[in-house]
């Protein structure tokens, strides 16, 4: 996902098995600005900074590394552990992280200059309605699969995000309900955690 430092957005995302959120940041200084030369370094020369306290900052970064071509840089955000092991969702309430930067002129963006971003980050992992009854848990119909897909629907309608669309998974995901946001995220339900069946 990227960001361009001149809107506030709100984005989806799952963590990497390091329990990390990756964003890829873009900075653009105003048609006839002075410019701005990336530096995330805390000093007298630091261009870039981020501020959240949801998640291990010790171990988060700004980085130039692994970022897309388009990007002027990758924001590694660390979450914190969860029973002592990485992460593997977004916290139900989300992440903000408040992003600002520092055109050459040593103009940095604030909130009351009206040019602070601040990124709302919530998981990827959709809400999951009551659990569905299906006949038998080895063999879902295409019909439950429908079904499930209806309430899942009724359950995201009102995502922070936007509402994601639902589709039955294909090969390898077969067993999966795949939910897709408008960035082109993409989460996959296992159909045993929203599915159950009388013994």
């Amino acid at each position: 996902m990227q960001i361009l430092c001149y809107f506030t957005i709100t984005v989806v995302a799952k963590p990497n098995n390091s329990g990390e959120v990756h964003l890829d940041v873009s900075i653009e200084d105003n048609q006839g600005g002075s410019g701005h030369n990336f530096s995330s370094v805390s000093s007298s020369s630091q261009t870039a900074k981020y501020e959240e306290t949801d998640y291990n900052n010790n171990l988060s970064l700004y980085t130039t590394i692994d970022k897309t071509s388009d990007a002027t840089a990758l924001l590694k955000l660390k979450l914190n552990n969860v029973d002592n092991q990485p992460a593997t969702e977004v916290p139900s309430s989300g992440i903000t992280v408040k992003l600002n930067t520092k055109d050459n002129a040593g103009n940095w963006t604030s909130a009351s200059n009206k040019k602070e971003i601040t990124v709302k980050i919530v998981s990827a992992k959709p809400t999951y309605p009551d659990k569905i009854l299906v006949k038998n848990p080895d063999n879902i119909k295409d019909t439950e699969k429908n079904a499930i897909i209806e309430k899942l629907k009724e359950a995201n309608k009102n995502h922070p995000a936007g509402a994601p669309t639902f589709a039955k998974g294909e090969g390898e995901h077969a067993n999966d309900i795949v939910a897709t946001y408008s960035d082109g995220t993409t989460y996959y339900v296992p159909l045993n955690d929203v599915t159950k069946y009388a013994r």
